[in-house]
């Protein structure tokens, strides 16, 4: 009954999800009907070719990704089933069904970029050929690149921690990774901490406090800088600060939220990035309690007068009652410097200063 198929395929390929073709099927009636199809490598043939298998679907691009997902779920070590299996492929399936499933958003979208970064580097060699002259060419290169200390150190423990998962199930005997040297960090350029002056500070809270003839503030963004700087908040716990945990009475407030910037994962919104606010933080010490001096609660009160949308609302919100993202309070603070004359310094700034 079908002559062929024909139309476009449309690529859809996230990470390690497989691959997702819409194609056309022509019938020799004359009539379109559309087919989704997805595909997986698997392993590798005798000759090196990628072994692929498919699913198809003639309902819906969701009823075949979810017949993908089954098999993942059914089968995840089919894909190391072979001994020509790239790293690449047994990191993404480690990451996949061992790691992801524990993480964070965030924190699942920060490892998918170590992931990534590692397998366009060492990922074409076999899970077997992996050796600690290869891992350690990867540390040296990534310094050489100019990346931090601290990234270096993430990606090396996301070798270590795949080799030894590859070793509890038998492909390997031993871990390379655990011979490597992370260079030390007088070996990396050392950043300065931002600190403002004292003459600094004073210039800064005029500018953060403008108002124009009406009353209004210039910048409103300007007394939640002025807020951090008396309370030594990080930019996400005050983005994510709602009224419900601030206590005018007791001059306090308490932190216990966390906002920040994920991937989108929700095709209907339109945009790369969104703001999740976490209702956990980092550490246990994370969360505490802070006394707010005078300054701070005169900043809260003027951005309550301006801007507030109820009990459970954010204290520092857009006009629509949104997360403000980082970077439009980074361009904020970047105005704020320009008139007091400060030179460039981040919202972590406040912070140090705080601190000091």
């Amino acid at each position: 009954m079908v002559s062929k198929l024909g139309g476009k395929a449309m690529n859809k390929r996230g990470f390690n999800e497989g691959t997702v073709l819409k194609r056309d099927i022509i019938h020799k009636d004359g009539k379109i009907t559309q087919k989704w199809e997805a595909r997986i490598q698997i392993g590798r043939k005798e000759n090196g070719k990628p072994l692929i298998k498919s699913f198809s679907s003639t309902k819906s691009k969701q009823d075949v990704i979810d017949k993908l997902n089954e098999f993942k779920k059914e089968d995840i070590d089919l894909i190391l089933r072979t001994d020509r299996v790239v790293y690449k492929e047994y990191l993404n399936t480690w990451y996949e069904h061992y790691r992801k499933p524990l993480l964070k958003s965030s924190s699942a979208d920060r490892v998918e970029f170590f992931i990534k970064m590692i397998s366009n580097r060492i990922g074409h060699y076999t899970i077997q050929e992996i050796n600690s002259r290869i891992v350690q060419g990867l540390v040296n290169e990534l310094k050489d690149e100019g990346y931090a200390r601290e990234t270096i150190k993430k990606s090396k423990g996301i070798i270590y921690s795949s080799l030894e998962s590859a070793i509890n199930k038998g492909y390997i005997s031993r871990n390379p990774a655990k011979e490597i040297i992370i260079p030390t960090k007088f070996q990396f350029n050392q950043k300065k901490i931002e600190i403002l002056s004292d003459n600094e500070i004073e210039r800064f809270k005029v500018a953060c406090s403008e108002c124009h003839s009406n009353g209004k503030p210039k910048v409103l963004a300007g007394f939640a800088f002025i807020f951090m700087l008396n309370t030594g908040l990080r930019i996400g716990e005050m983005i994510a600060l709602k009224w419900d945990k601030v206590d005018l009475k007791n001059k306090s407030i308490m932190v216990c939220r966390n906002a920040v910037r994920v991937r989108n994962k929700n095709s209907s919104i339109k945009t790369n990035w969104v703001i999740e606010v976490q209702e956990s933080l980092k550490t246990q010490s994370s969360y505490r309690k802070i006394a707010l001096n005078e300054n701070a609660i005169n900043a809260l009160l003027t951005i309550k007068k301006h801007r507030y949308f109820g009990e459970r609302s954010f204290v520092f919100p857009s006009t629509e009652n949104t997360p403000v993202p980082k970077e439009n309070f980074q361009r904020s603070l970047n105005s704020i410097n320009e008139r007091a004359d400060i030179s460039h310094k981040g919202t972590h700034g406040l912070r140090h200063t705080f601190a000091s």
